[in-house]
């Protein structure tokens, strides 16, 4: 798959700048944006303009392609990288911080993913999930765009929870809920609230059991966490490097 990842990376074409502009030969506000407009239509008019729009579409079927079969946080960054964190891709992959923060920095789990002794009963059990801290009743959000597939009620272990499907082999699961306030087969959007933070089902106080499943394999849901975080540096960075030249 790196080898695939690596031949779309390089295939990618920057566009062309203005050339007065690119030389530094100063002209009015009027004249830049006839300009720009001028040499934007003799741009997208070129072979090479099609030529590269051609590219990109392949090289999007081909990420799509490559995601579906992902099965590592690493493999799915380097897809969002490749097609320079599309933004329809991005709202189709678990993604955000699952409940509200008032910034990223602060945000902490108080149980990670593998191996542990369970709180309660003194198990040494497989955790599949976090366990994110919060007030009684934060706002918990879906973290990509998705149609609800289930919502349960007094499970013995999770509480109340939700089990979202989504697009490439995607599921999230949010466990311990005080309530819900979704049902199934409703539509929902990344970063809308789908319940609220409790300590239903066997829990030992008020946080957020989140779940990520890849094509029936469970991951760490910690990296995923911070990938819209991620797009927002990349686009940064990549704005500062524009302005630069």
């Amino acid at each position: 798959m790196q080898q695939y990842l690596k031949y779309f990376a390089l295939i990618f074409l920057l566009p062309a700048k203005s050339p007065l502009l690119a030389q530094g030969i100063p002209v009015g506000k009027d004249s830049v944006l006839e300009l720009e407009i001028s040499e934007r239509e003799k741009w997208q008019a070129s072979p090479l303009w099609l030529e590269k729009q051609v590219i990109q579409e392949e090289i999007k079927k081909f990420a799509y392609n490559l995601l579906r079969y992902a099965v590592t946080y690493r493999d799915i960054f380097n897809v969002l990288r490749i097609t320079h964190w599309d933004a329809a891709l991005i709202q189709n992959i678990p993604s955000l911080v699952p409940i509200q923060q008032a910034q990223i920095k602060n945000f902490k789990i108080t149980s990670g993913f593998g191996y542990r002794e369970h709180p309660i009963n003194g198990e040494y059990r497989f955790h599949g999930g976090i366990d994110i801290p919060a007030p009684h009743g934060t706002p918990v959000y879906a973290v990509a765009n998705v149609i609800v597939n289930r919502v349960v009620k007094f499970h013995y272990s999770l509480g109340n929870f939700i089990q979202l499907n989504h697009l490439n082999g995607f599921i999230t699961i949010y466990g311990h809920l005080l309530r819900f306030i979704v049902f199934p087969r409703q539509v929902v959007k990344q970063g809308q609230v789908i319940g609220y933070v409790g300590q239903s089902g066997l829990s030992t106080g008020n946080h957020l059991h989140y779940i990520l499943i890849k094509n029936g394999l469970p991951l760490d849901p910690y990296p995923f966490c911070f990938l819209m975080y991620d797009k927002f540096k990349a686009e940064k960075k990549r704005s500062y490097s524009g302005s630069s030249k």
